[in-house]
């Protein structure tokens, strides 16, 4: 296994603990307030980002650092927009209690899914891109060298030799 795909299951790995334990602690604020099927519904999207977004990412083929950080970004903070469905009366009925617990519910919910999915989707879009540039620095990239070396290169160039080790170019110039 490389070091950036066991970088990239350590960091899914971490963002579904902290998701679990967003979500334990805010089912207990919710069971708190009276609402388990909202407090349910509003849990389960701080456990779907990151599970959510990890498998997405990781299908992904991303062409520049730049493209990979933004729509991976883009996608996590998307599911932001999930927790306003506890706000739909049809569903859950309306919400009364003593304390306005259902603004610090989704006040939280949405600051934990807006800011998480801005640290983790980065992350994770920037570690799918070192994936995928290791991945093509092994195959395209020396063909790419190679060709340069014999041909646009050929006068400059004395001897050239693949390296054993890493794919590199062992070059003496004229």
């Amino acid at each position: 296994m490389r070091n950036s795909d066991r970088t990239f299951r350590v960091a899914a790995g971490l963002w579904t603990a902290m998701g679990l334990i967003a979500a334990s602690a805010y089912t207990r604020l919710a069971v708190l307030g009276g609402r388990q099927a909202q407090g349910t519904l509003l849990a389960s999207t701080l456990l779907i980002q990151p599970i959510g977004i990890s498998l997405w990412v990781a299908r992904q083929r991303f062409m520049s650092r730049a493209e990979a950080a933004i729509r991976s970004v883009a996608t996590a903070v998307a599911i932001g927009w999930l927790p306003f469905f506890a706000l739909i009366p049809a569903l859950f009925g309306r919400f009364q209690s003593s304390w306005n617990a259902d603004r610090l519910q989704l006040g939280f919910v949405s600051t934990f899914l807006v800011l998480g999915g801005l640290a983790g989707g980065t992350t994770f879009g920037i570690l799918r891109w070192r994936q995928q540039a290791g991945q093509t620095t092994d195959v395209s990239q020396r063909g790419l060298v190679k060709n340069l070396l014999q041909r646009e290169l050929r006068a400059s160039v004395a001897y050239w030799q693949m390296d054993d080790g890493e794919g590199a170019f062992k070059v003496k110039l004229r």
